[in-house]
């Protein structure tokens, strides 16, 4: 959600900011911009949608400048038009921001007073009009950005350039991701959201902390805090890897599909060996903590967590729980934070709730630099490699290959279901016509299961939304009685997931009241269940009989991955970058 890139140099910078822009796109955004100081003239050029336009227009009349800001946008406060979009550029100040301004409404009414006019509707403007507010009373940059600084409320990063001090970037920092790096050979100075975004041109970088404002030169940079004391600077290696490459694959998400029997392999090279480091003896009770696909693993591993332990385990939306003014926290409580980029506000604003009342905290992430990383008492990576595609797939299921591990379940399981993945994937051209015949259309889509089966129908229609844009329903199947089966009709698409466990006769009965009411029916089945139920579906999609019932989950989940994928290509949407949506949501 929103990328900042900074360069200052020697050299011309807008082809770097440019390039590391591009590296950001997966994170989601609506426009983009890129502003400049040349002599004493800030210059500034905004394009809606595709960064691509940006760069065209970049051609066609070049932006010069050894110093300047780049920003993809997504849309918070103000539609996504012109003068919403970043940078913000005043008489005297430009400005990138990710985050939201809290108080915005009190210091924009403050300005006006004062004179001040404003032109869009994003809280964002407020910053650089506080900036030359301060300036204009007899402040210097830094006094004035301080000022600042300690007036805003809310989480945000920002970046900054003035024409009172042309040669500086400033960086601020709250509770929204920044990071610093430094070229010396090419005596350039990087400002990101994002350190994929700069690793190119950056060995080692600084993470700011919040209360933290950088002040970058060409060749070098310090930092203070938000009192204007010097702040030691701390620096981190920053991994290098590039997966910008298609390697032949239609989309990103497609290639993650298909990445994921590899992901789980690494998985068990890296844990088969290790004991499990959890000390799970004084434990009373589990609480996981998620939103989105990280909440549906939640889900999942709350069964496993539960059956091996033999301990009380809930599972909590991240956005209600970080409302509790005074959650119970009790002694021998453990808190397990899901997360696939380590930066989602709602679950980064629960953590911080959980540990400001003494609660022991553990981290599943993926970014190992992420603020929640760093947070947590404890981190467990689950090194799914950097996932591009806005909906996430390989990540959901490193999730569940580490809680397998943390779950005591034995890894030949997991080794049985590298295979069964590899067989589903050859299933793909086979569930595209299945697709291209009987859900490309669909007005609305239901997606039932059972006992582990539901959070897996819970993830499908969450995919279908996000990707196809059809209004889908995960729902319990023994729920469908108590209200949602009134939705079905012949305009109903219901995907059935129906391993043949333990509620098995359960879910036949339900797939008979689907039929009773004509709903259409596709059932995901191994070719035993299929060749029983002949009678009772429209559509089947064979997968491989489960090995254990801890395989379940990655038999079906690649196959609904498959299904909203194709769904949502034949409807001609972009199946990497889906309107509204963003990668790393960083607001709450």
């Amino acid at each position: 959600m929103c990328g900042i890139i900074g360069v200052i140099s020697s050299d011309q910078v807008v082809r770097r900011i440019l390039k590391s822009l591009k590296l950001l796109e997966y994170r989601g955004y609506d426009s983009a911009g890129v502003t400049t100081i040349k002599g004493n003239n800030i210059k500034v050029r905004k394009k809606l949608g595709k960064l691509a336009n940006l760069a065209k227009s970049m051609e066609e009349e070049p932006l010069e400048g050894n110093i300047g800001l780049g920003h993809t946008r997504w849309a918070t406060h103000g539609t996504p038009k012109i003068e919403n979009t970043h940078p913000i550029v005043t008489k005297n100040s430009a400005v990138v921001h990710n985050g939201i301004i809290e108080n915005y409404r009190e210091l924009k009414e403050n300005l006006i007073r004062a004179g001040y006019k404003f032109h869009g509707d994003t809280d964002t403007e407020i910053i650089p009009n506080i900036i030359d507010f301060f300036q204009n009373n007899g402040a210097t940059l830094i006094e004035a950005v301080l000022l600042c600084a300690n007036k805003l409320k809310g989480a945000f990063a920002i970046g900054l350039l003035s024409k009172s001090n042309p040669d500086l970037i400033i960086a601020i920092k709250q509770g929204s991701p920044l990071i610093i790096g430094l070229d010396e050979e090419k005596k350039s100075c990087y400002l990101s959201s994002d350190a994929s975004s700069i690793s190119e041109f950056c060995c080692e970088v600084t993470y700011l902390e919040d209360g933290q404002i950088g002040i970058l030169e060409s060749n070098q940079y310090k930092i203070i805090d938000f009192d204007g004391q010097e702040v030691a600077i701390k620096k981190e290696k920053v991994s290098n890897e590039k997966c910008s490459d298609l390697s032949g694959f239609s989309s990103f998400m497609l290639k993650e599909i298909y990445e994921q029997p590899k992901i789980i392999k690494d998985i068990i090279a890296k844990y088969d060996e290790q004991a499990n480091k959890i000390d799970f003896s004084k434990i009373n009770h589990i609480k996981i903590i998620a939103c989105g696909t990280s909440m549906y693993a939640g889900h999942i591993a709350k069964l496993w967590l539960e059956e091996k332990y033999d301990i009380n385990t809930s599972v909590e939306i991240a956005s209600e729980f970080s409302t509790k003014k005074n959650p119970i926290i009790n002694k021998g409580e453990l808190f397990f934070f899901i997360s696939q980029s380590g930066e989602t506000a709602d679950t980064l604003a629960s953590l911080k709730l959980v540990k400001k009342h003494g609660g022991y905290t553990i981290g599943i992430i993926n970014n190992a630099n992420s603020t929640i990383a760093k947070l947590v008492d404890q981190l467990i990576l689950i090194e799914a490699g950097i996932e591009i595609a806005v909906a996430a797939t390989k990540t959901f299921l490193a999730q569940l290959a580490t809680f397998a591990f943390i779950s005591g379940i034995e890894v030949e399981n997991l080794k049985q279901s590298v295979k069964l993945i590899q067989q589903v994937l050859k299933k793909d051209k086979e569930i595209y016509k299945i697709v291209k015949d009987g859900l490309a259309k669909a007005q609305k889509v239901i997606f039932i299961g059972r006992a582990i089966s539901y959070p897996i129908a819970l993830e499908g229609a969450l995919k279908m939304k996000e990707l196809a844009y059809i209004p889908a329903e995960g729902i319990a199947a023994g729920e469908l009685k108590h209200g949602s089966i009134a939705l079905i009709d012949e305009k109903t698409s219901v995907i059935v997931i129906a391993p043949e466990d333990s509620s098995f006769s359960k879910i036949v009965s339900n797939i008979n009241e689907i039929k009773a009411r004509s709903g259409k029916t596709i059932l995901i089945a191994c070719r035993k269940v299929l060749d029983q139920l002949r009678h009772l579906y429209d559509y089947a999609i064979e997968v491989p009989e489960y090995i254990s019932e801890v395989t379940i989950p990655f038999i079906y989940t690649p196959v609904l991955q498959f299904i909203a994928h194709h769904t949502a290509l034949l409807r001609g949407n972009d199946v990497d970058k889906p309107r509204n949506l963003a990668k790393s949501v960083t607001v709450e």
